[in-house]
């Protein structure tokens, strides 16, 4: 479950208009701002503040959040988890894989620290390197279609196409649905694209 299902679930939204949930998000992020300046030492508080951000797409706000909860609970896997998230929406993947570094230092057989190195390295052209990552995280989590999904794409830049589809029939076989591979096969072409460019 990513960070905006939880919230979702959380304020009891239903995924229906896009206008009602960013009403719901930006009520919650009004929440948080009072919950932090109460108390500045709870770190779930910022680390529900930077989700809500995260969210809203507010990337460089949310990773401030994600420190301040770090710099009261140095050791909250989810902040360095997702701190690195919002690193890599930032097209900063060589901090986002230091964040997820530090969230496997304290827990090392987390699915998805091990799935967010995993994007970090694949951004940094580490592909062989992403691959394991995802290996290790499915090792894990075997039934997560998300990193079954992203494990095919990465399966395809190495030029594995037979691994490739098996990855993507165990994705469809748990669930992803169509809309979603759409989405994998889009990032699959901007890689591609960024890689023509010399990225």
């Amino acid at each position: 479950m990513g960070i905006l299902d939880w919230l979702l679930i959380r304020l009891g939204v239903k995924p229906d208009p896009r206008k009602q949930m960013i009403q719901a998000l930006e009520k919650e992020l009004a929440r948080l701002e009072l919950a932090t300046k109460t108390n500045p030492r709870d770190a779930d508080a910022w680390f529900q503040k930077g989700a809500a951000q995260v969210a809203l797409r507010q990337f460089e706000k949310a990773i401030e959040s994600f420190e301040q909860a770090l710099a009261v609970a140095p050791q909250h896997t989810g902040a360095w988890m997702s701190k690195s998230s919002a690193l890599l929406q930032l097209g900063r993947p060589t901090e986002a894989l230091e964040c997820a570094e530090r969230a496997l230092a304290i827990e090392p057989n987390n699915a998805r620290a091990w799935f967010q190195k995993g994007m970090a390295l694949e951004q940094l052209g580490r592909l062989e390197e992403a691959l394991q990552c995802y290996n290790q995280a499915l090792a894990i989590h075997p039934h997560d279609p998300s990193i079954w999904a992203l494990k095919g794409s990465l399966l395809v830049q190495l030029n594995r196409s037979t691994e490739a589809s098996e990855a993507f029939e165990k994705a469809r076989q748990l669930g992803i649905k169509e809309a979603r591979l759409i989405d994998y096969s889009l990032k699959l072409t901007h890689w591609l694209e960024q890689g023509r460019k010399g990225y």
